[in-house]
Parts: C-alpha cells; structure tokens; sequence
C-alpha cells in the first residue's frame, strides 16, 4: 500500500523537449494505471507552453504558474504559499530550476520530504548555479538520478552522499516501427542545436562523406543558437543536397523510421533520449562514448560507439564528461568528424549488419526503457 501524501511538482514547461514529455507522460501513466492518485498531484511550473497547458486542463491537475517564465525570488514565497495553503507534504523538482527551488524551500521546511531528479542539467553548471546546486543537493532527501552516469558526476565533483541517489533510467512512451523503406545512406541528427550536442561535427562529417560518396544526406531535427552558423558552414562548404534542416517536428519518428542511422556526436549527453526514439523505430545510433550515451548504446550489437579525441570547437564547454565504465570524471571531448566519416562508410559495406543492429536496438529499448518502468520507480522514489 502506498503512502500517498499531497505533492507539488516544480519544473519548467516553456518548451517541449524530453524531459518536459516524460514528466506529461509520467502523470498520463499515473491516470491509466492509478487515477486515484491524481488528486494529489499538484504543479508549479515557471512558465507554461499553450501546448502543456492544454494537456494539464486535459489531465484535470491543479497548476500554479509563475509570475515569470525565468527564476525569481518571488518563486520561493508562491511555492511557501502553496505548500501551506494545500497541505504539501512532498516536493519534487526536476533539473537545476525545480530542484533549486526544491532545496531553498527546503531549507526554510525542513518537515517536508524533497526529491529531486538530474537530468542532465549539473555538468555544465558554474557560478551561483554551482552553489546552488550544492545546496539543493545537501537538502534533498532522495535525488533520482537519470543515469549512471548522473550519479556518477554528483558524487564525484559535489561529493554528494551515495545513499541518497537512486538511478531510474528514462522511460520513453513506446511507438511501433512505422511499416517505411529506408532511405538509401540517410543519417538523421536530432536534438538542440547548441555547443553540448556538438552538431557542427555531423557538417564536417559529411563534407568527408560527400567526397567519398555523393548519395549520402543528412537530416538535422531540431533547432537552437548554432542553427545560423551550421547553416552557414553548409553553404560555405557547398553541402546544400546533402545536409538538410528541417527544425523542431512533430512527426519525429517518420524522420527516425527513414534513417539509417542516428549520429549522435554529443560532448556531454546524460542519456540520450533520441537514441530510444531512434531504436523503437530500428534504427541504430552512431555515437559518443562518453556519459549516459553507452548506458542505451551496446557497441557492435546496437549501434556504434567512438571514443571522443579533440579539444572542442568551443573551449568553454565546461569542465567535466563522465567515464561510466572507469566511473570517473574526465576533459570534455568532441569526435573527429574524419574518423566519424570512415566508421559510417565501413558501417554502409554491410547493410545486414546495420539492419540486425536496428531489430536488436528495439529489442534493447523495449527491455529497459519501456515508460511503465519509469513510471514504477518514479512512484517507488516518491512514496
């Protein structure tokens, strides 16, 4: 029996990204599955995209939106309000803004229960980000981590104490491999277009690719700060039939399905959704060996894994990626777009092989990062 007590979720909803879906799905599942639950759930958000607000009114949950879409002091005395007004025994933040909120509040409350949950967001933190992620992390009782690899980094560099830190892998709502051909030498990239993700690898790649092979094109899913310069570097290196932006879509897994091959080129990546999206669609992921990236990617049997070798092309990417395998902290490191380029021309010499590491890719996704299984240990961590 659970003992379910009023919790206030505190996340940013501005934009639809993974972490923002999970958490949409997570209450979704909790409808199916445990709709008495619901009615204890409540959400304090600093902003609110119309999108997520019409899925909150669908859902029936209370919300609390913010005077302001970016962090404010203020915030600290609504989400005080709250908790005295609805007779909040738990709060759950997600990523440095809620879980910010989470531990400055908790350090006013100390009879509430707090939880928080990493994503990804305390690699690159510095300044006042990094003390507050030190005092979040001090006051939390529990924190989920959504990796090894998370876990890893905040015991390691904010000597976070092990016992609070519980890992429970994504969950991402699984969607049946759509019945398409795929292209013919089609890679997709999906993601933000920003320093971490490194696209401006995949242009280099392909001006090597091209020049070995004409036939081969780059879709890139999503958009972001580097967007102009990436497609600058397309016109200046003549790729205009190769490399095509397609910016943020809904219908993410028609590109997925289509594909070849996802490269994922990130200098930090916590997991990696995508690579789940890519594989319920059977198709294998290119990528990094580094953080959460062969936590999803099995080299040789679900996709192919390089070890990152040059200084980035920014030097301020920040201080710290995570060997999973060593579990240590290491100097963020970007791929060699030429040693990219000649693993995917030796991978297309073998086009049974990429197809078994796709149907292998699916089964392996299926297997760990099914939702109901995030939804599980979410539960588990909250009550």
């Amino acid at each position: 029996m659970l003992d379910v007590k009023e919790t206030l979720h505190i996340i940013s909803l501005k934009r639809r990204a993974g972490l923002e879906v999970m958490f949409i799905n997570f209450i979704k599942e909790m409808k199916k599955n445990n709709p008495e639950l619901l009615k204890y759930q409540l959400i304090y958000t600093v902003g609110l995209s119309e999108y997520f607000k019409k899925e909150l009114e669908e859902l029936g949950i209370k919300t609390f939106k913010s005077k302001s879409d970016k962090f404010k002091i203020s915030d600290i005395f609504d989400v005080m309000k709250i908790i005295k007004n609805e007779n909040i025994k738990i709060l759950y933040g997600q990523n440095f803004l809620g879980n910010a909120i989470c531990g400055l509040v908790g350090f006013f409350n100390k009879k509430l229960k707090i939880i928080c949950h990493e994503h990804g967001s305390s690699w690159g933190v510095s300044g006042k980000k990094e003390i507050l992620t030190k005092m979040w992390i001090r006051n939390a009782d529990s924190i989920i981590c959504n990796s090894r690899a998370a876990s890893i980094l905040l015991y390691k560099r904010f000597k976070c104490n092990q016992d609070k830190l519980r890992v429970v892998l994504n969950g991402i709502d699984y969607i049946e491999a759509l019945n398409v051909e795929k292209h013919e030498k089609t890679l997709v990239f999906a993601g933000r277009l920003d320093k971490v993700k490194s696209p401006q690898t995949l242009i280099h790649m392909m001006k090597y690719l091209t020049n070995e092979d004409t036939s081969f094109q780059l879709w890139v899913l999503g958009d972001g700060n580097l967007e102009l310069g990436l497609k600058g570097l397309v016109s200046d290196m003549n790729l205009y039939n190769h490399v095509f932006f397609y910016g943020n879509v809904a219908n993410v897994y028609d590109y997925m399905a289509k594909a070849n091959f996802l490269v994922l080129p990130s200098i930090r990546e916590a997991l990696g959704n995508v690579i789940i999206e890519a594989a319920y669609q059977c198709t294998p992921t290119i990528g990094t060996d580094i953080d959460g990236i062969p936590e999803v990617v099995i080299h040789g049997k679900t996709g192919i894994l390089l070890k990152p070798s040059l200084t980035p092309y920014d030097k301020n990417i920040g201080e710290y990626s995570v060997n999973v395998e060593s579990e240590e902290l290491c100097k963020p490191r970007a791929l060699d777009p030429k040693q990219l380029a000649e693993i995917v021309i030796e991978a297309f010499k073998d086009p049974l092989n990429i197809k078994r590491m796709g149907e292998e890719a699916k089964k392996e996704a299926m297997r760990k990062f099914k939702l109901s299984n995030y939804y599980r240990g979410i539960l588990k961590e909250l009550y």
